[in-house]
């Protein structure tokens, strides 16, 4: 039977992550979050695909 993931984490789970993210010094925390922000960038605005010249001229 396969485990269900919970919505909320539990208690130690929360602390679990606290104490990670407190052992990091202050750079790896912002690369942390500089690589989050680039990760939702990416899903918000997907890249578009390049148009041709022609494509363009036949709109």
């Amino acid at each position: 039977m396969l485990k269900q993931l919970s919505l909320w984490p539990t208690e130690e789970e929360s602390s679990q992550t606290l104490e990670i993210w407190q052992a990091l010094d202050h750079e790896q925390q912002q690369q942390v979050t500089m690589a989050l922000a680039h990760l939702i960038r990416k899903i918000v605005y997907p890249k578009k695909e390049k148009q041709t010249k022609g494509m363009n001229n036949e709109q």
